[in-house]
C-alpha cells in the first residue's frame, strides 16, 4: 500500500455512527479474530448496522462534507440511527490514486457491468488513520444510486433521461465485506485494503458470487466505505462511513466516452492488449468487432 497520508481536502467524507446487532465471535487470546461465518456477500448494510438503543433524539447524519453531491445523495436513504453517546475513536480514510480518481472524475467516469461481473477501474483501494490499535473493525463498500434518474450519453456528455424504473431502498442496497475476518486497527493501518476482488453485475437473478455486486445500466453511483468497530464478543459498537466524491460513475454495458476509453487503456495495467508498443489502438466495444475476440481486458 502507498505511503500514509493524511486525508485530502478533495476526499471529502462524512460520518455517522450507529449502535449494532451481533454477529460474530473472536477468539480473546489471537490477535486476529475466529468468525463463526465466511464473509458476507451481497447483503444490505443497513440491515447490519441495526440501532440498538431507544431514544429519542433526532435521527439526523453528522456531515463533515459540505459537497453538495453529497447531500444529494444522502436525501435518497435513511440511515435511520441516534447517535451513540460515545462516539467512535475518529477514524480517517485516504483514498489511494485520488489524483487518478478526480482525473477520470473530471471526464466522467464510466465503470462497465456485465453479466458475469467487470472489476473496477481505478481500484477503490484505501489507508486508516486514527484506528485504536487494538480494536477490531471490519470494513464494507456499498454503491448507492447518487439520485433517481437514468442517463444517456449525448453530444459527448451524459444527460438526465427519465426517472430510473428500478428505484431501490437503501435496504436493498447490497455490500461487501473487506478481507474473510474483522481484523485489529494495528492491520489495518499497516496493510489497508483494496477492493480488487469487487465486481460490478447487471445480473437480475441466479446466485450471486462472491464480490458481486448487482447495479442498472446508465444510472449514477457513488460507493460508501464503511468502517465497523466490533467488540472482542463480536458485538457491533459503531460505525463511520465515508464518501469520496471523485469515485462516483456512471454504470454501462458499453463505454460511450471515447476520452475515457482512451483513459482507461493508458493507466489500466490490465489494458495492455490494447498498446501495441507504445501506439495506441481504437477501442471497439465487443458487439461491433468483426471477428472473434483475439484481445481483452479488465478495465
Amino acid at each position: 500500500m502507498a505511503g500514509h497520508e493524511m486525508m485530502s481536502s478533495k476526499a471529502a467524507a462524512f460520518s455517522i455512527a450507529n449502535l449494532l446487532n451481533n454477529d460474530t465471535k473472536l477468539d480473546e487470546e489471537s490477535s486476529s479474530p475466529v468468525p463463526v461465518q465466511q464473509k458476507r456477500n451481497g447483503y444490505a448494510i443497513t440491515s447490519l448496522l441495526q440501532n440498538a438503543t431507544q431514544s429519542n433524539e433526532p435521527k439526523i447524519p453528522q456531515f463533515t462534507s459540505t459537497l453538495p453531491t453529497c447531500f444529494n445523495m444522502m436525501r435518497n436513504f435513511d440511515f435511520g440511527a441516534s447517535l451513540p453517546k460515545i462516539a467512535m475513536r475518529e477514524v480517517q480514510v485516504a483514498l489511494q490514486q485520488s489524483d487518478l480518481w478526480w482525473k477520470f472524475y473530471s471526464c466522467g467516469t464510466e465503470m462497465v457491468i456485465t453479466r458475469t461481473g467487470r472489476r473496477m477501474f481505478p481500484t477503490l483501494s484505501l489507508s486508516f488513520f486514527g484506528m485504536d490499535p487494538k480494536k477490531y473493525y471490519s470494513i464494507h463498500v456499498d454503491l448507492v444510486p447518487v439520485d433517481s434518474y437514468s442517463y444517456t450519453f449525448v453530444n459527448s456528455a451524459w444527460q438526465v433521461n427519465a426517472i430510473a424504473s428500478d428505484v431501490q431502498p437503501s435496504s436493498c442496497v447490497s455490500s461487501y465485506q473487506a478481507e474473510e475476518v474483522v481484523h485489529t486497527g494495528l492491520y489495518w493501518m499497516k496493510n489497508g485494503v483494496d477492493f480488487k476482488k469487487l465486481r460490478l453485475t447487471n445480473r437480475r437473478n441466479g446466485v450471486f458470487k462472491e464480490g458481486e455486486l448487482q447495479l442498472s445500466p446508465n444510472r449514477k453511483y457513488q460507493p460508501r466505505i464503511h468502517v465497523v468497530e466490533e467488540s472482542e464478543e463480536g458485538v457491533k459498537l459503531s460505525c463511520s462511513t465515508f464518501v469520496f466524491p471523485e469515485t462516483s460513475f456512471i454504470a454501462v454495458t458499453t463505454y460511450q466516452n471515447e476520452e475515457l476509453i482512451q483513459m482507461k487503456i493508458d493507466h489500466n495495467p490490465f489494458a495492455k492488449g490494447f498498446r501495441d508498443k507504445g501506439a495506441r489502438r481504437r477501442y471497439v466495444p465487443y458487439e461491433h468487432r468483426p471477428g472473434p475476440l483475439v484481445e481483452t481486458t479488465s478495465m
